[in-house]
């Protein structure tokens, strides 16, 4: 799993695409594939920042290992000015859960309302 902080701007459309590769480079195929990502305040937590997922349409998945993740201006708003952290699961079609990258996110605070 790949660590990667995630600076998350409170009002502003977030978006970040990934790409998946294997050993050699090449582009992994998502195929069937479904995708959750979820963030918390810490690992343990019962609090649900945010969700994005293939089923709630916050994440997508395209051709040759492209995963896309999304959150509107609207959900950014609505997430609190702190720290936290997150990562991402994918579930191939053979039933495989990978985790891709994971670690720790920033919500900046608005500014300009």
């Amino acid at each position: 799993m790949e660590e990667r902080l995630l600076r998350i701007q409170q009002g502003d459309t977030w978006a970040l695409e990934i790409l998946l590769q294997d050993e050699q480079d090449q582009p992994v195929d998502l195929t069937g594939a479904t995708a959750k990502m979820q963030l918390r305040p810490f690992p343990s937590s019962g609090v649900l920042v945010a969700e994005l997922s293939t089923e709630n349409q916050r994440i997508t998945i395209g051709p040759a290992g492209k995963i896309g993740l999304l959150l509107a201006a609207e959900v950014t708003a609505a997430l609190p000015a702190k720290p936290g952290v997150y990562d991402l699961e994918v579930t191939f079609a053979s039933g495989v859960v990978t985790k891709i990258i994971g670690g720790s996110y920033l919500v900046l605070a608005e500014v300009t309302r």
